[in-house]
């Protein structure tokens, strides 16, 4: 069985969960709450599930209401839970995805664009070759410019 990450919630639901601008990690765990379908209690005990826990030690619904309300910090096992239950941690913590974060650093350049495209095209193996093969050209170019130097 493939499983896949699951995004952040649909924009629907954010519009609904909080807001876009000055969004915080605060708000974002209570859009992954609110996209789960859950009230408070139960995203508790949703978390406590997804670090294999028992009932007994989930967080309470007053924990969780003082995260979602920027009240307390956000403790790394609720960070750890929601990354289990499939979401992506880098929108969780920055606030954007993957995705948005390279089209960020690739702009619109055609030539970027299309390398990436023919990336996505590659078997694992392939994709892991390319990978070495790139390490290996990046390190030989800070050795080179390091004799420059």
């Amino acid at each position: 069985m493939v499983t896949r990450k699951r995004q952040a919630p649909s924009a629907a639901r954010k519009r609904k969960a909080g807001p876009a601008r000055g969004e915080t990690i605060h708000d974002r765990i209570r859009q992954v709450r609110l996209s789960e379908g859950l009230n408070q209690g139960e995203f508790a005990l949703a978390l406590a599930k997804a670090l294999g826990r028992p009932r007994a030690e989930a967080r309470t619904q007053s924990q969780i209401s003082s995260i979602e309300h920027g009240d307390s910090g956000v403790p790394v096992d609720v960070i750890e839970a929601i990354g289990n239950m499939g979401y992506d941690l880098e929108w969780l913590v920055c606030g954007r995805t993957r995705g948005e974060a390279a089209r960020d650093m690739l702009g619109d350049n055609p030539d970027m664009l299309r390398v990436v495209a023919d990336l996505k095209e590659l078997q694992p193996a392939e994709l892991a070759f390319v990978q070495k093969w790139l390490e290996l050209y990046v390190q030989s170019l800070h050795r080179n410019h390091r004799k420059e130097v």
